[in-house]
């Protein structure tokens, strides 16, 4: 461990050394960082390719998807990234897209690094608690059916109702961010053993699809597979579980694209299922593209904007914002409640909404606030990871940290304020309960 705590320190010395080549201003300099973080991130994961199961190799990988397009984009494969359904074609410099996939492949390497420092999870073990199963599968498929639009994807009246109010936003993102806890409870007890487990994830899946919402049904997707994977299977069934989850994967962004049209979705729907697919050169459907697209769409339009000095550099306030914005948003402050930042991009420009999780760091203070925001949460990731099997709290909120992956990484930095809140206030009563019960049973004379 001490051997792998001085290459993680030699790591991140070279990465941080490679701000000058940023600051530099010569893209030319910036292909000298892209090879340099590609070892990085290829010698952090073959030395420890056994720990990509856990929560620092699962935020890894979501990272890894933000990948793909920006790297379509600097190798001419594509011209470029969409933000919904338009393109602001003087946002595609060079200098915007390299600092860009600088940014990514930065923040990527230094992920990695923090694999170094990762223990093993656990995941499955003999210590299986028996709990009432009935009364907890009810309760979470009641939240599920809270957390989701009333309005199913293929209706013409998707998103209208729900999402048309805040008090609507409120109540889905409220109820949904109780069903990830309740779900990760569920799931640490019980470590999905059994089919019954299996059909209760499989029915929040399929609800959460018919209507939408992918980013929650995506941990549980997440949160399904490792635990299969990372038991005691033969190589059939870990098979069946992969290709399981490649299809759902696929699901995901027929969903994604489906819940974007303006057409008849039902039918589209349909045609789809008889593998027509003629719809897609319909430009006026508007088909919106897939999320890691458009979620590099916002990181590039967030870089464009504070290094053009259309909105002005942060420092570090943005925690002050999420302190404004711990009450829920039915309850009146006596305050203006700070608007989110992906609403704030997305007004600014043409993206979408959704802020990649370097998106706000580099906000706060260029690529240093980046590297001091990923360091910050990849160290919060260590904690629970590390500490997975000490308590029962620990635990469901080290699974709770899996299912969130893409909302933190992809959307921004709320979703991991707030449960992590909920953890603070239930780790202060747990240690509260347990002292009283030790002056209880210990009494001072």
């Amino acid at each position: 461990m001490k051997n792998n705590a001085i290459i993680f320190i030699i790591t991140n010395i070279v990465l941080v050394l490679n701000f000058l080549n940023y600051f530099g201003g010569d893209i030319s300099l910036f292909y000298i960082s892209y090879i340099t973080f590609s070892l990085i991130i290829v010698y952090s994961i073959v030395l420890n390719h056994t720990k990509l199961s856990t929560i620092t190799g699962i935020y890894f990988f979501i990272l890894l998807l933000t990948l793909v397009p920006i790297i379509q984009i600097v190798f001419g494969i594509r011209e470029y990234l969409m933000g919904g359904n338009s393109i602001r074609f003087n946002l595609h410099t060079d200098v915007n897209i390299h600092k860009t996939f600088f940014i990514i492949l930065f923040q990527m390497a230094t992920v990695a690094s923090f694999l170094f420092l990762t223990k093993h999870m656990n995941y499955v073990n003999s210590n299986v608690i028996e709990f009432n199963k009935l009364r907890w599968s009810i309760g979470i498929i009641i939240l599920s059916i809270l957390s989701n639009p009333s309005n199913m994807i293929t209706t013409h009246q998707y998103g209208a109702e729900d999402f048309g109010s805040a008090g609507g936003s409120f109540l889905i993102a409220g109820w949904s961010s109780i069903l990830v806890i309740v779900y990760a409870y569920y799931a640490f007890k019980t470590q999905l053993r059994t089919n019954y487990d299996v059909i209760l994830s499989f029915i929040i899946i399929i609800f959460g699809l018919l209507h939408g919402n992918r980013s929650e049904v995506f941990g549980i997707v997440i949160l399904l597979f490792v635990f299969k994977y990372s038991s005691n299977l033969n190589l059939k069934t870990k098979l069946f579980w992969f290709f399981t989850i490649f299809i759902l994967g696929a699901i995901f962004q027929i969903i994604g694209i489906v819940r974007g049209l303006e057409s008849d979705k039902l039918m589209v729907l349909f045609n789809i299922l008889d593998g027509d697919f003629s719809f897609l050169a319909d430009t006026t459907t508007g088909i919106h593209i897939s999320t890691v697209d458009a979620i590099d769409y916002s990181l590039m339009s967030i870089i464009s904007i504070v290094d053009n000095g259309e909105i002005d550099y942060h420092y570090g306030l943005s925690i002050f914002d999420y302190l404004k914005r711990t009450l829920p948003g039915g309850i009146p402050v006596p305050y203006d409640r700070p608007q989110d930042f992906g609403a704030i991009v997305a007004d600014m420009t043409t993206a979408r909404g959704g802020v990649h999780f370097a998106g706000e760091a580099y906000w706060n203070g260029s690529i240093l606030g980046v590297y001091i925001y990923t360091l910050f949460v990849m160290f919060l990731v260590l904690f629970f990871n590390n500490n997975f099997n000490t308590t029962s709290l620990i635990g469901t909120f080290a699974l709770v940290l899996i299912m969130i992956s893409p909302r933190v990484l992809w959307y921004g930095n709320i979703y991991l304020y707030k449960p992590m809140l909920v953890f603070i206030i239930f780790y202060i009563f747990t240690k509260i309960r347990f002292k009283r019960k030790l002056s209880n049973e210990y009494p001072s004379n």
